[in-house]
């Protein structure tokens, strides 16, 4: 594709060549051709396809820039696994790969999981807070999106916050309140304001998407997303989101009342 064409960046044809993924799945992903084409596909299409605002207006996107340079890191081979199974069920439904199969993102998927909680248990933990946040946080979306029964990821929504809490707890960039909950700004936590908006459009917008019909009522929730931070911004219109991360905020105080109501009723 030519720089002057729609995408925003040159690049090679994404349409898959008839490379047969190796199996079983090799160490390192990127190692091989099958899976380092998935990879590129999530760096350059699906990182812009998952955002609101175009690369020109977008070009700190964090899944572009810093996730990817993450799962590229040797001891973050569960972020690896879990992003190339979310590029490859991305490109299955754009492109025609006749290499593709749900059983091989279950693989990866199952892969991402076991390396994520053997480095959780390991005695000196090497994985990153942040990177613990943002693998948990793929697999929620796709478990999610999926329309899996939402009772079976109430460990992984608890490892989404408590990566986060911790991320935030040991980053000197972000100020604590007499209050005692954090402040965040858009220019000075841009990837903590980042993962803060990734959570709350999981939870509060993709919960409640899956409410139950049997009564109506949303999902697990440990308790609010905002209820322990404070933020501060000066652009209206969340470059992630599409909209001002203010209504996640009233929705976020909406939810327990409805589930009040509905216990009522």
């Amino acid at each position: 594709v030519s720089s002057g064409g729609s995408l925003p960046y040159r690049m090679a044809s994404f349409i898959p060549e008839s490379k047969i993924p190796l199996l079983p799945l090799p160490e390192h992903l990127l190692d091989h051709p099958y899976y380092k084409d998935a990879f590129n596909f999530y760096k350059y299409f699906t990182a812009h396809f998952i955002v609101a605002a175009t690369p020109q207006m977008y070009r700190s996107n964090p899944f572009h820039k810093l996730i990817p340079q993450f799962a590229e890191e040797k001891e973050n081979g569960c972020l690896l696994d879990l992003l190339v199974a979310y590029s490859l069920t991305h490109r299955s439904m754009v492109l025609t790969d006749e290499n593709f199969t749900p059983h091989l993102v279950e693989l990866l998927i199952s892969r991402g999981i076991f390396r994520l909680v053997s480095s959780l248990n390991a005695t000196t933990m090497e994985i990153k807070c942040e990177v613990v946040c943002v693998t948990a946080l793929l697999m929620c979306t796709q478990k999610i999106f999926s329309g899996d029964d939402t009772d079976k990821y109430k460990e992984t929504i608890d490892l989404c916050r408590k990566g986060f809490e911790r991320f935030i707890d040991n980053d000197e960039k972000v100020s604590k309140l007499p209050n005692g909950k954090y402040q965040l700004t858009e220019e000075d936590n841009s990837f903590s304001y980042f993962l803060l908006s990734w959570i709350g459009y999981l939870e509060i917008i993709g919960m409640m998407m899956a409410i139950s019909p049997k009564d109506f009522r949303m999902p697990y929730r440990p308790n609010p997303v905002f209820e322990k931070v404070e933020l501060k911004k000066k652009s209206k219109i969340d470059l992630f989101l599409g909209f001002d991360i203010k209504f996640l905020e009233i929705f976020d105080k909406l939810i327990p009342i409805l589930n009040m109501l509905e216990e009522r009723h």
